[in-house]
């Protein structure tokens, strides 16, 4: 137990065995973002400024989920890695890097509506929602995470990184908005525990705060997340690479 809890915090915010580069790319697609509203602010309207953030707060909610899966299998398959720590389960060697980036993340999101609310002289961001929702993500990405992992031992198609990303894009509301689609799209839509995570996130942007009204939403995800965790369970007692070997006696 020890070591793990050693693991886990010596991991989580220093690069040593990380490739720094890759880990800091969701951090520089967030500057970016920052200096392109931060331009936004000298020729668009608040309700223009309004909008652009709420698709810029969904695409680096999108980025932040992306990321903290792949840089997690990049992190785990480099050479040597699984046979220097077997003694640490996969589903701990997931978090270091899931909590960086969420912690990165949540940063930007601030800065994010800070710089909206010099243009609406209100800032919108509802915080409390806002870490309802990264909570969510987070006990979500996990499972997703490891199942990544696992798929791609067998499945070693090099674009299909970047088909995943395109699906996340195309499958939550980053680019749309979620009451503007047809009942029968917005519901199938809203099967996809991720389309619920970004969309929660974007709403918190612009001032609509969580509330009962989502409680069948919250029902249906934890209901999804949970037939996740079960089915984590079963691969994960069947993955022996992953488990710390038992002693012989």
């Amino acid at each position: 137990m020890n070591d793990k809890i050693s693991y886990l915090w010596r991991k989580t915010f220093t690069f040593k065995g990380r490739n720094v580069v890759k880990s800091l790319i969701p951090t520089f697609i967030y500057i970016f973002f920052a200096i392109i509203l931060a331009v936004g602010l000298s020729f668009l309207s608040a309700s223009q400024m309004t909008r652009m953030t709420y698709v810029v707060i969904g695409l680096t909610a999108a980025v932040w989920l992306y990321s903290s899966t792949i840089l997690n299998y990049y992190e785990i398959n480099r050479k040597d890695s699984i046979i220097k720590m077997n003694y640490i389960p996969i589903y701990l060697r997931v978090i270091p890097t899931i909590v960086f980036q969420t912690v990165i993340y949540l940063l930007f999101t601030i800065i994010y509506s800070a710089i909206l609310s010099i243009k609406t002289t209100e800032f919108m961001l509802r915080i409390i929602s806002l870490g309802y929702y990264v909570l969510l993500g987070m006990i979500l990405i996990i499972p997703f995470t490891i199942f990544y992992i696992e798929f791609r031992q067998h499945f070693k198609y090099k674009y299909i990184d970047v088909i995943l990303f395109i699906l996340l894009i195309l499958l939550t509301p980053v680019f749309y908005i979620s009451e503007n689609l047809p009942s029968v799209l917005e519901n199938i839509l809203v099967l996809n525990p991720f389309y619920y995570i970004v969309y929660g996130i974007e709403l918190s942007a612009v001032k609509v705060s969580w509330s009962t009204n989502r409680i069948p939403n919250d029902i249906l995800f934890l209901s999804e997340v949970t037939l996740i965790y079960m089915a984590l369970y079963r691969l994960y007692t069947k993955s022996n690479i992953y488990m710390k070997k038992e002693k012989s006696h």
